[in-house]
C-alpha cells in the first residue's frame, strides 16, 4: 500500500503544472472557451 505523502507531492506539483500549460498551449484556445481542472496538481494557480 502507498501512503499518501502531501510535502513530497507538492515538491512534483511544479512538473504537473509545467505539463499543464503544454497541454493548454497544444489546445489553440482563441479566448472565448472554457477549460474545467478537475483536481488535477496542488491547486496552485
Amino acid at each position: 500500500m502507498v501512503k499518501w505523502d502531501a510535502e513530497a507531492y507538492k515538491e512534483s506539483s511544479h512538473q504537473q503544472f509545467k505539463w499543464g500549460l503544454e497541454l493548454l498551449d497544444k489546445l489553440a484556445l482563441k479566448g472565448s472557451e472554457r477549460v474545467l481542472d478537475i483536481g488535477c496538481g496542488s491547486g496552485i494557480s
